[in-house]
């Protein structure tokens, strides 16, 4: 009977040595630093687009990251001979459930956007200069294959933007400008990426 007795008193230490192990070693902590990257597939200005979006952060407590965050085109499929992009932001996230191997996690996002287009069309050169700031509220999930490497998905859930059109043709002398605001909901660009933690 003591023996019975004992072994559940060990198996039970044992599970919970194992439950504070498992713990420490997956999920984030206050004072973490992690990098990524991730492949996102979208469209800004109806341009549908594959980019790479690298991004830094640190965590104010367990639940809370706060990182920068750029983006950088990889290819796109439109009308126009040549196109350049190039963002930068901030974002902060909120996880729901920092200690696990699994987590799902919501992001906000201020970002500000710039691309630089050249048409040709009956031998005119039309340039062109895109700018743009959003807001972008969006969700995800993480999931760490090892103690400190883990992959992620991503999708936008609601986004205000804000965005200036400039354009020149070859010929012309004056520039047309043109401001739209925008405002979408639903899911939409979905990101996948990977992730490590320091």
């Amino acid at each position: 009977m003591k023996t019975i007795k004992y072994a559940l008193i060990a198996l039970f230490i044992s599970s919970m040595a194992y439950s504070q192990e498992e713990k420490k070693s997956y999920g984030f902590n206050k004072g973490d630093i992690f990098i990524s990257t991730a492949l996102n597939y979208g469209g800004f200005d109806s341009i549908d687009a594959f980019y790479i979006r690298p991004s830094a952060g640190y965590f104010l407590t367990s639940n809370i990251s706060l990182g920068l965050q750029s983006e950088f085109l990889v290819s796109e499929s439109s009308n126009f001979s040549s196109i350049n992009s190039f963002g930068i932001g901030i974002n902060g996230r909120y996880y729901f459930m920092p200690k696990k191997r699994f987590n799902v996690f919501a992001e906000l996002a201020l970002d500000k956007t710039t691309e630089k287009r050249t048409s040709t069309f009956l031998n005119r050169n039309t340039e062109s200069e895109v700018h743009q700031l959003s807001a972008t509220i969006s969700t995800g999930i993480n999931f760490f294959i090892t103690k400190k490497f883990s992959v992620f998905a991503k999708a936008d859930l609601w986004k205000f933007s804000r965005t200036i059109f400039k354009s020149q043709t070859s010929e012309d002398f004056f520039q047309i400008e043109n401001k739209r605001t925008d405002y979408r909901s639903g899911i939409q660009d979905l990101s996948i990426g990977l992730q490590f933690k320091f």
